[in-house]
Formats: C-alpha cells, sequence, structure tokens
C-alpha cells in the first residue's frame, strides 16, 4: 500500500472516530437536566449510563471473537454506525426512564461491535514504526471530540432546547455513516489491489 493510500485511510478512519466521539460527547453535560424532564433523578441517570457501559463491556467480550473470525471489520463498521445513528434518533422519543435504558442498550451493542471493528482496521492501516505518533493522534483527536461535542450541545439546548440538539446529533451522527460508508469503499478498492500492495499492516 503506497504512504499516499495509507494516509488517506489513516485520515478517514479518524474521521470516523471523530464524528462517533463528538455525537457521544453530545450528552455528557445534559444527563442531570434531560433526566430530570423525563420525570427521573440521579438513580435514573446513573441506571442509564450503567446499562451502556455494561451492555458495551460485556459484549465486546463475544463481538471481538466474532469479528476475528469474519474478517468484515469494514461492514461492521457501517452496519455498526447505521444502528447506532438509529439509535440516536431514538432521543426524539423518549419520554420516560425506561425508554432512555431501551436507547441506551442500542447504543451499548452497536458499540460493542463498532469499537473492535474500527481499532482493528486503525491498526492495520497505521505503520508499525510510528505506531505511537499514530495512536497519539488517535487518542487527541478521541478527547477534543469529546470536549466539543459537550461544548457545542449545551450551548444548543441552552439556545434552542434539546429538541434542536438531538437533530444535531441526528445529522452528525448521520454524517459519520456516510463517512464510514466512504472508508469501506476505500478499503475494498485496497482488496482489489495485486496482493503485493494490499498489504495494510506493513511497516
Amino acid at each position: 500500500m503506497s504512504s499516499k493510500f495509507r494516509l488517506k485511510l489513516v485520515f478517514f478512519l479518524n474521521s470516523v472516530n471523530i464524528l462517533i466521539i463528538v455525537s457521544a460527547g453530545f450528552m455528557l453535560p445534559l444527563w442531570g437536566d434531560f433526566v430530570a424532564k423525563i420525570g427521573g433523578d440521579i438513580r435514573t441517570a446513573g441506571s442509564a449510563i450503567g446499562i451502556f457501559s455494561v451492555v458495551i463491556g460485556f459484549c465486546t467480550f463475544i463481538t471481538g471473537k466474532i469479528e476475528s473470525k469474519l474478517k468484515h471489520d469494514e461492514w461492521f463498521l457501517v452496519i455498526t454506525q447505521l444502528t447506532m445513528t438509529l439509535s440516536y434518533g431514538g432521543y426524539f422519543f423518549v419520554s420516560q426512564p425506561w425508554h432512555l435504558y431501551l436507547v441506551q442498550i442500542g447504543l451499548g451493542l452497536s458499540g460493542a461491535f463498532q469499537v473492535p471493528a474500527l481499532y482493528s482496521l486503525y491498526h492495520k492501516c497505521i505503520p508499525k514504526q510510528d505506531s505511537a505518533f499514530y495512536w497519539g493522534i488517535w487518542t487527541g483527536c478521541y478527547n477534543i471530540s469529546i470536549g466539543s461535542g459537550a461544548f457545542v450541545s449545551a450551548y444548543i439546548v441552552h439556545k434552542f432546547g434539546f429538541t434542536a440538539m438531538f437533530s444535531v446529533l441526528f445529522s452528525v451522527s448521520v454524517l459519520g455513516l456516510v463517512t464510514a460508508l466512504y472508508t469501506k469503499r476505500l478499503i475494498h478498492q485496497l482488496s482489489d489491489q495485486p496482493a503485493s500492495q494490499k498489504q495494510i499492516s506493513s511497516a
């Protein structure tokens, strides 16, 4: 794989990750207000976060094994971004705590399939001798994206309310889906190259 093509893949994988994490960061500063809006309390907020974390944590043990056998990380990336986008759309209809729990389960299951696939693709793309540098870029983008999502969502809710914020959240997730589809296309282009040129994990 040429250096130019490698950098292009790295760029788009980072772009997918940024859009995923910006979306996730949207809800961080708003849990208290949103949970109160739907009639919940601190137990509801803790339970919702706990459900998401436990679902994604336990399911990742299984999904990672499945994806290692099937060897189609790019398809898992696209499919899970679609299901994650649909799950974010569920926020529009949340009016009771149990609705929120269902959305969190959907997001947790999507994330459990998405994270191993995305990390696997990125690991295969980056040159081994510069792995610390590229993982530094990944981690930096991750944290900036969390902060950016939290910052933007807080101001949107303050000025326009939750419905507007959920609309922006859904739109960002759709953009992530489009970027994931393009990334899959790039990976398939690589698969069509001669075997001597398509090894993406080479140094």
